[in-house]
């Protein structure tokens, strides 16, 4: 008999471990093994237990970044309310646009402790658009605390320069600091301030640099307003500004010496507020058109006595948070 074809052979199935030669398998293919049941009150299978350590983490993340935002935002309102207001409140008093910088500290902890590291004033010495008189000013508050009536500043430094047509604006519009009603004498003591009681309105001031003195027109009301001319010389002993009348008349005739007062009160209380009382002045020179001044002092206070009203309705002392 001859034997069949080799490749006519049937195939027989090969022990467990062995292949064909050709790589083919001799079963077919298996297919994934077969689920495998839990015996008869056995627990089933448990679900993937969640990362907790993750959850916990987002949540912090996302409260830290709320309370952030929260604080930014509260950060950023407190400044920009405090310094527009404290900017309109000098803008009045100066006449010109006045730009207000406050600590980097954070806000809500100058709140919560009452207490500013420092406060710097800086006038636009370029001059308003429409040429009307402006003061200059460069000033810097250290050590700021809060008071019940205003504010006081550790140490104050502060220098700049006062157009004479400044002063007659804020005379006329009742800016100064008031009259004295006990008057001011040559020493520079003051008393009590009352600018209604004051019957002077000035109405021109021109300086002589060369002389030191200080021209003053104005207008008296006495029975009827009489024009007065009055030179005084502003003085400075002892770190304290005064003003010496050097000559005043009516007129052809003299002045009585509570009138030629008058005029120095309200002169005085026009271009400085009472504050200044309380400050060593370091320089006051009389130009032409103005004077430049410098001052320095400790311990001083703001509020609604010491900085007296402005021309407008905002006072810097009430700008708090």
């Amino acid at each position: 008999m001859m034997n069949e074809p080799h490749g006519n052979q049937p195939t027989r199935p090969l022990p467990d471990g062995w292949y064909p030669a050709d790589g083919r398998s001799s079963s077919p293919q298996a297919g994934p093994p077969p689920r495998q049941q839990p015996p008869a009150g056995a627990p089933g299978p448990q679900p993937p237990k969640r990362n907790r350590g993750m959850i916990v983490g987002i949540s912090a993340l996302v409260l830290v970044l709320v309370v952030v935002i929260a604080g930014v935002g509260s950060e950023l309102y407190l400044r920009h309310r405090i310094t527009a207001c404290s900017e309109k409140a000098f803008g009045e008093v100066t006449g010109t646009s006045t730009s207000v910088s406050l600590s980097k500290t954070p806000m809500l902890w100058q709140w919560a402790s009452g207490n500013t590291p420092y406060f710097q004033v800086d006038t636009n010495d370029d001059g308003n658009s429409d040429g009307s008189p402006h003061m200059s000013l460069h000033g810097r508050a250290n050590d700021v605390s809060s008071k019940d009536d205003g504010f006081s500043a550790g140490s104050l430094t502060a220098s700049g320069s006062l157009p004479f047509s400044r002063v007659v604006d804020l005379s006329n519009q009742g800016s100064g600091s008031g009259a004295t009603a006990g008057g001011t004498d040559q020493s520079g003591q003051s008393g009590q301030t009352d600018q209604s009681a004051s019957p002077v309105q000035i109405d021109k001031i021109v300086g002589d640099p060369s002389a030191g003195t200080v021209t003053v027109n104005a207008s008296v009301t006495m029975l009827v307003s009489i024009p007065v001319e009055a030179t005084v010389t502003p003085t400075i002993t002892d770190g304290k500004l005064s003003f010496k009348v050097d000559r005043a008349s009516a007129l052809v005739f003299g002045l009585p010496t509570d009138v030629a007062q008058s005029i120095v009160d309200t002169l005085s209380s026009s271009m400085f507020p009472p504050v200044f009382d309380k400050l060593h002045f370091d320089k006051l020179a009389v130009k032409s058109d103005g004077v430049d001044f410098a001052v320095h002092g400790q311990d001083v206070l703001f509020n609604k006595e010491t900085l007296g009203p402005t021309s407008g309705q905002t006072n810097s002392y009430s700008c708090g948070v």
